[in-house]
């Protein structure tokens, strides 16, 4: 009989001790899926940032080469200009120097 209650205390200790296990699997399971999905969302964050940086970097860059690009524009219309009025000076000139 002591036997008998001893087996079927092993097995119901058995029993307690598996759905404990699985239990705890199953926190563990749920755990790393959380600890997943918050990988995942701050991978996308960082993903995020990292473009809206480089967005940033390429727009100022944009901006200043535009900037630049500008500067020169106008250098070379002020000397296009300047020829232009020294070319237009000395025709008249020579037109005057002509009528004469």
């Amino acid at each position: 009989m002591e036997l008998i209650k001893q087996i079927k205390k092993a097995e119901a200790d058995s029993k307690r001790i598996i759905e404990q296990a699985k239990a705890e699997s199953a926190r563990i399971i749920g755990e790393v899926a959380v600890k997943r999905s918050q990988q995942l969302e701050q991978a996308g964050q960082r993903r995020s940032d990292v473009i809206e940086k480089a967005v940033n970097q390429a727009k100022a860059q944009g901006s200043a080469e535009a900037q630049q690009l500008k500067a020169q524009a106008e250098q070379t219309l002020e000397k296009l200009r300047g020829n232009a009025a020294r070319k237009s000076d000395a025709a008249v000139a020579r037109i005057v120097d002509a009528i004469k």
